[in-house]
């Protein structure tokens, strides 16, 4: 039976790996976070963007369907020829479109909110370093 190394066997193997793993200056988080709010923001807006898109083709289509029922509706034939299945399904389409959007909105809120929690926690531990600092330099 082997057993599994200690933490401090584990952490102190030197492997080329471990050579090169290092903390983040601040300067380079500060890029991190830039990039994270810039890619969360342009997300939003595309995800924005695909909402307005549903939203105007369904009213276009609503349209296109109730131009085609006056028309349809004034023949004999034409009240025969209706298809409700295509506008059953065009319903469902613009409902499963929706709910992706909305789907898409939720999960990117919660990438936002976890960024903004890292961000918050930073900045308090800034913060508190500061005032050691401060109490330090006073004594």
């Amino acid at each position: 039976m082997q057993i599994a190394p200690s933490r401090v066997q584990y952490r102190n193997q030197t492997t080329p790996a471990n050579h090169e793993i290092h903390s983040l200056t601040d300067k380079e988080r500060d890029e991190i976070d830039y990039e994270a709010r810039s890619i969360i923001r342009q997300t939003m807006d595309r995800i924005k963007h695909l909402e307005a898109l549903e939203n105007g083709t369904t009213s276009v289509f609503h349209l296109t369907i109730e131009r085609r029922t006056r028309a349809e509706k004034t023949g004999l034939l034409g009240r025969f020829m209706t298809n409700p299945d295509a506008e059953a399904l065009n319903a469902l389409l613009s409902t499963h479109r929706g709910a992706i959007t909305w789907y898409l909105s939720k999960k990117l809120t919660e990438a936002s909110d976890v960024q903004r929690n890292q961000q918050e926690i930073r900045l308090m531990r800034e913060v508190e370093k500061s005032k050691r600092y401060l109490e330090r330099g006073c004594i």
